[in-house]
């Protein structure tokens, strides 16, 4: 099985930053699965190649659009790319995820079937009539060829198959859609939206993620004064997105989190996760953790 991560890559604060940290989780907890990356980026392949080539087993550029932003083309390059990787099972992750155990994943990528589609956490928004029918990227898997038969059963390269999305104001039966404006775009509404294009809701199994509103075993940035981190060493943590900018929120909160957040200047960022990863970061050069 493949998990496919996409990143945008240039430029300060950009999400390639997570990817050594986010690969190096999986390779630690999930060893048996491999990992493509797509980087959105204008720079050289062997640029690219030589930064993160050693974090994944496969890689694939995908140049930025002048149309369309970086976050757009990152979020849907990677449902374009899994449709390409024939006689493969993929899964979809996000570069800000980091895995924080393996138990807990092993039971649920073990609850996929052949000739299925595996969608987790579609049960939050089961009851907000216009959001039914979708649910988060995160862990959904199914074969790359069924895959293919509602995503890009053309074969269109990415910029081609993108541009059908354009200027289009209502794409399914509850969201409204225009991969033009950041703001009215989600990648999950899209993915929705071709499910219902070509009627593939039969092969649908949703398995619930089992977290309730509970965010005691999740690491939450928006939650990050209450994350536990003695539970996170004893490996009682499932996963959880990180803070960003990456590089900002290292060692302690940045600023802007902090005053967010309502924590103290000094409160642990992203080190301990790091440590316990047990990723060498070389941007914290033995820097001490509040």
């Amino acid at each position: 099985m493949w998990v496919i991560i996409s990143a945008d890559a240039d430029g300060p604060g950009c999400h390639a930053e997570m990817v050594p940290l986010c690969c190096s989780s999986w390779r630690k907890f999930m060893p048996e699965m491999k990992i493509a990356l797509v980087i959105i980026g204008d720079d050289t392949e062997n640029t690219y190649r030589a930064k993160y080539g050693q974090w994944c087993d496969a890689m694939e550029i995908v140049r930025p659009s002048a149309k369309y932003s970086k976050s757009i083309v990152a979020r849907t390059s990677r449902l374009w790319y899994g449709a390409t990787m024939r006689g493969e099972v993929v899964t979809f992750e996000d570069v800000d995820l980091i895995l924080c155990q393996r138990e807990w994943h092993v039971g649920k990528f073990a609850q996929w079937k052949p000739g299925r589609v595996m969608r987790m956490g579609a049960e939050y928004y089961k009851t907000i009539v216009h959001e039914s029918g979708k649910a988060p990227m995160s862990k959904f898997t199914c074969e790359a060829d069924v895959l293919r038969s509602f995503v890009n059963p053309s074969d269109l390269p990415f910029h081609e198959w993108i541009a059908q999305f354009d200027g289009v104001n209502l794409i399914d039966m509850y969201g409204r859609e225009n991969v033009a404006q950041s703001g009215n775009f989600s990648d999950e509404s899209l993915l929705r939206a071709l499910m219902f294009k070509w009627n593939h809701w039969e092969l649908v199994d949703d398995i619930a993620r089992d977290w309730g509103y509970d965010d005691r075993y999740i690491l939450d940035r928006a939650r990050w004064g209450k994350v536990n981190w003695e539970w996170v060493r004893q490996g009682a943590m499932y996963e959880g997105h990180i803070l960003k900018p990456y590089y900002d929120n290292l060692i302690t909160v940045s600023a802007s989190v902090a005053a967010k957040q309502g924590l103290r200047a000094d409160h642990p960022g992203l080190k301990p996760l790091i440590e316990y990863i047990g990723y060498d970061e070389p941007a914290l050069g033995g820097a001490a953790c509040a």
